[in-house]
């Protein structure tokens, strides 16, 4: 396929030029207050979920592109506005969590939640939930389910052409060994 990601010189240079790992850290330091621990937690979870060797480069294109678009000072809506200032950050950051869920385990969370509290003090973290779920033990039902969903979202992905093929066929196979 012409269209895929082989390294993040592949990416669409609009907002991936923006995103370094220097330029993550001070935006995560500096929005606490305006944009809120909730898009810090989910944009933390984006930066870890792209150490997983199993993270296609097409994910993380997509990962970067999100993160390069909240670093950036030139937003659809410039983030100093109140209470809508950081909407069109989170919705970016949402669709890169939309095609990186597969990627962001429990290992990916704690890291996240270690983060910020290591940023922000000790507890900052305490309390924060993923997207409102209490934790409950999965049925085998619910992750015959869930293993589904994964692999439609997989084929989605290879479609597209954020994955490879190969990359399709490794994460079909892991899947399958869950069902």
């Amino acid at each position: 396929m012409s269209n895929e990601i082989h390294s993040v010189d592949d990416i669409d240079p609009k907002y991936a030029k923006d995103y370094s790992e220097d330029s993550f850290w001070d935006k995560i330091k500096g929005v606490l207050k305006s944009a809120g621990l909730p898009i810090i937690y989910k944009a933390l979870q984006l930066y870890y979920a792209m150490d997983n060797p199993n993270c296609p480069m097409g994910v993380k294109a997509g990962i970067i592109a999100a993160l390069g678009y909240f670093i950036s000072p030139i937003d659809l809506i410039p983030d100093f506005i109140p209470v809508l200032g950081f909407t069109d950050d989170l919705a970016a950051i949402g669709a890169a969590i939309v095609m990186a869920h597969m990627y962001i385990d429990e290992d990916v969370k704690r890291k996240a939640r270690m983060k910020i509290d290591d940023i922000f003090g000790a507890g900052t973290s305490a309390g924060l939930e993923d997207d409102g779920a209490k934790k409950q033990v999965a049925s085998e039902s619910s992750s015959r389910r869930e293993a589904m969903e994964d692999l439609k979202t997989m084929k989605e992905l290879l479609d597209m052409g954020a994955i490879t093929q190969e990359e399709f066929d490794r994460k079909k196979d892991e899947l399958m060994s869950r069902i």
